[in-house]
């Protein structure tokens, strides 16, 4: 059997390359080498998982103070691939398909804000329920962050929900980051 792999070795005599053939596959010996395969279907168990939707929103500007109750604005367009996540408003987006969502995000608070506690809550029907998830400030002056994966059983509105006393924002350049990826 004539081996489909080929090596490319250096020669000692002239300091050149030659292609060889692989020495486990020789005219009398049965190859060893891997057979080829077809590659694996985009998205499907050998390689990165496909993107299937993806939105990104930020909120520049000055001070930012959300109340209780009150959903965090994100006033700047990012990034969005496919129409499965829609912004509807600063403060609000459309889960427009069931699947797996990613929600993360990212506040920066000032120094002198309250300990502040957020959620992403989600009206349609999701499994575990983002709503119970509460991410609380400890420290303030420092970013709070989360991250929450949820299936949506059916479609929905998403916010990010300040739900404790208080929590004031960054007053220059970015300060509060969020982004929703549909993963399956």
């Amino acid at each position: 059997m004539r081996c489909h792999k080929k090596m490319v070795v250096p020669t000692k005599k002239t300091g050149g390359l030659k292609i060889i053939i692989h020495p486990t596959c020789q005219p009398t010996v049965t190859c060893q080498c891997p057979q080829p395969s077809e590659p694996p279907p985009p998205g499907n168990g050998g390689g990165a998982p496909t993107l299937l939707g993806f939105l990104s929103r930020s909120n520049v500007g000055g001070l930012l103070n959300i109340g209780v109750n009150e959903p965090v604005s994100f006033n700047t367009p990012g990034v969005q691939v496919g129409d499965d996540i829609v912004v509807l408003n600063d403060t609000t987006f459309s889960i427009q398909r069931p699947g797996f969502y990613v929600v993360q995000f990212y506040l920066y608070t000032v120094a002198a804000t309250l300990l502040g506690t957020v959620k992403v809550q989600f009206s349609g029907t999701a499994a575990p329920n983002p709503n119970d998830v509460p991410f609380s400030l400890l420290l303030a002056g420092v970013n709070l962050s989360g991250a929450v994966a949820f299936e949506a059983k059916t479609p929905g509105t998403l916010q990010l929900v300040q739900t404790g006393l208080g929590l004031s924002l960054s007053t220059s350049g970015t300060n509060a980051v969020i982004l929703i990826r549909r993963i399956a």
